[in-house]
């Protein structure tokens, strides 16, 4: 985030990426880096990474280290000039809103599906005021009713294939948890990306070191 300015390109976000894996002792990336700005970020799994940043766009990061034979997962946003602008902080603010109430109801115990219906409980009513675009609140309406937020199982690969959603969560299972708003028509996607650990009374978030909040993304970029 403190490395972006306009005029750069993808890939020169992943040298200091990388930099601070091998320096923490990883042995390098868990999987190939997505890196997408602008339009790019449309391209879900997107890897080409030579396109150049530009002022008002967003960057797309997921990108994370292989450290102790472990993979881990994490996906960030963050506005290339180092402001959202107003429509980016609605949408991004309600996937952050939503992917931190997923977080606080995961727990030992439960079902995904569980969990999911309760986060939509949660933020179903707050669609109508958030948004200032029916569009929007349509993307918002899919997204609560997506089973896609509660993802892939992380492990030595870092899509693990295991079925770990047909089961009660239980103490010790690592996997991804991934809101993605998107909106067809705009080709629209924004997303945010932790990897987490069940625990008896909750979970523990493995990447949460990393800003997801717009104001401390903000202040970083600042810095």
């Amino acid at each position: 985030m403190k490395e972006t300015a306009a005029g750069m390109f993808e890939y020169q976000l992943q040298a200091p990426a990388e930099a601070v894996y091998l320096d923490g002792g990883a042995r390098g990336g868990s999987y190939r880096p997505i890196i997408a700005a602008g339009k790019n970020i449309w391209m879900m799994h997107y890897w080409r990474n030579n396109s150049k940043l530009n002022d008002g766009d967003l960057v797309l990061f997921d990108y994370a280290p292989d450290l102790g034979n472990y993979t881990s997962d994490i996906g960030r946003m963050w506005p290339v000039n180092g402001r959202f602008g107003v429509e980016q902080r609605e949408v991004y603010g309600f996937v952050v809103e939503y992917h931190k109430v997923l977080l606080s109801l995961i727990r030992a115990g439960k079902m995904a599906e569980e969990v999911l219906r309760e986060a939509g409980e949660k933020m179903r009513p707050r669609i109508g005021k958030w948004f200032s675009k029916e569009v929007y609140r349509e993307g918002a309406g899919k997204l609560l009713e997506s089973k896609r937020p509660l993802s892939h199982g992380v492990g030595m690969a870092v899509h693990e294939a295991e079925k770990w959603q047909e089961r009660p969560m239980e103490e010790g299972l690592v996997f991804a948890v991934d809101p993605e708003f998107v909106v067809p028509e705009l080709k629209l996607y924004v997303r945010c990306e932790d990897t987490v650990v069940v625990t008896r009374g909750g979970c523990e978030n493995l990447t949460g070191d990393a800003p997801v909040d717009i104001e401390l993304i903000e202040a970083v970029a600042r810095r």
